[in-house]
């Protein structure tokens, strides 16, 4: 004969507990590292306005290493690292031997000079547009150094630039030739698409400004850059592990590799790089709002899990990080020894953006190589 098992209040209480404890960190846990904000189907289509100078290059990183599991076509440039640019964008710039193919492309993560007839030529119409900004005194100084702008263009150092008066330093910024075409004053607005003549016209900052709003689903912030990453990870309805990094381009904090400026050059350099500055005070707000609206207290668990994320990959993938040996040589920043017996995916965590370009267009050219018959190797 069968007794019925006879359990005492307290124990039930217990139990109880136990069951709603399990099932608080269950959805805990899922809230932290799987929550896409009711998403129920991963985005791949994602245009990135790669910007000069603001972390983007390890947004492209991300972006890169996700599309290469993922198998997605990206826009590739002829050769090199750049599409076009000075150029803005067009469908001319792309690796001819993907545009003879009746090709998708779901990513485009290389620097361009925005234009929305070029990217619309190449992205399909869901795609995601979004770019990152950075504080325009933080930029131009990393900008002048990284690029030796002293020898490169200007003859001298950052300080004896900012003797010059305001007006001087305006002139230059509207007539003088960019180094390469492309770097100089302005620089975010400069790859947004603005011209060096229209830098001061409050107009036509206005109207790029009005133009990035519509065109941008989100403009990331450099100086908040895992809050940005977790409105990414939001945005493409990606778990939060496909967003975790390892910073690249990072420069030595030393005098030889930074200008310490006083509080009247840091004013003077954001009086000439007013442009820069009326869009990213703009976009500084609007990133604002958006965390307000992500939630506060919910960005701050995401925040902490990404980095989490962080350090988890840095522990897996990397055995040293190496300083420059000469400082004063071309991009003198940090590199990365990766471990022993370390994870394919370490090795494409650290690896340079040009060595990454070609390792892409060896794998789509396999890719296309399926459909359309032999192609030559990269």
């Amino acid at each position: 004969m069968n007794f019925p098992i006879k359990v005492s209040p307290r124990a039930r209480l217990v139990l109880l507990a136990v069951a709603l404890l399990s099932l608080f960190y269950f959805i805990l846990d899922s809230y932290l590292t799987n929550d896409t904000s009711g998403c129920s189907l991963q985005r791949d289509h994602i245009f990135f306005l790669k910007m000069h100078k603001c972390g983007s290059s390890t947004v492209q990183n991300i972006l890169m290493r996700r599309g290469l599991q993922k198998e997605l076509n990206f826009v590739l440039p002829r050769n090199g690292h750049y599409l076009g640019h000075p150029e803005p964008f067009r469908r001319s710039h792309v690796d001819a031997r993907f545009l003879s193919f009746d090709a998708t492309f779901d990513v485009l993560a290389h620097h361009s000079r925005f234009s929305p007839c070029g990217v619309a030529e190449v992205m399909p119409p869901d795609a995601v547009k979004v770019t990152i900004l950075r504080e325009p005194v933080d930029l131009f100084e990393s900008l002048y150094n990284y690029y030796k702008l002293n020898r490169a263009r200007y003859g001298q150092s950052l300080g004896k630039l900012l003797q010059f008066d305001l007006q001087m330093l305006k002139s230059m910024a509207k007539s003088m030739s960019r180094w390469g075409g492309r770097i100089g004053f302005n620089q975010m607005a400069f790859d947004v698409g603005l011209m060096p003549e229209d830098f001061y016209k409050k107009w036509r900052v206005n109207q790029t400004i009005k133009q990035m709003d519509e065109q941008f689903d989100l403009v990331m912030i450099s100086e908040h850059m895992e809050a940005s990453l977790v409105l990414l990870a939001d945005t493409m309805c990606w778990p939060l592990e496909e967003v975790a990094f390892v910073s690249l381009n990072r420069r030595l904090n030393s005098t030889t590799a930074r200008t310490e400026l006083s509080d009247s050059e840091k004013e003077k350099l954001r009086e000439v790089n007013w442009a820069d500055a009326r869009i990213y005070d703009h976009f500084k707000g609007e990133f604002e709002r958006k965390v307000r609206e992500y939630g506060e207290a919910k960005m701050e668990a995401k925040v902490a899990e990404l980095k989490r994320l962080n350090a988890q990959l840095e522990a897996e993938c990397i055995s040293q990080v190496i300083e420059p040996e000469n400082p004063s040589k071309d991009y003198p920043v940090f590199t990365y020894q990766i471990n022993e017996n370390a994870a394919e995916v370490c090795k494409l965590v650290v690896m340079e953006e040009l060595d990454f370009t070609a390792m892409l267009k060896r794998v789509q050219l396999e890719r296309f190589s399926h459909l359309e018959g032999d192609v030559d190797d990269a």
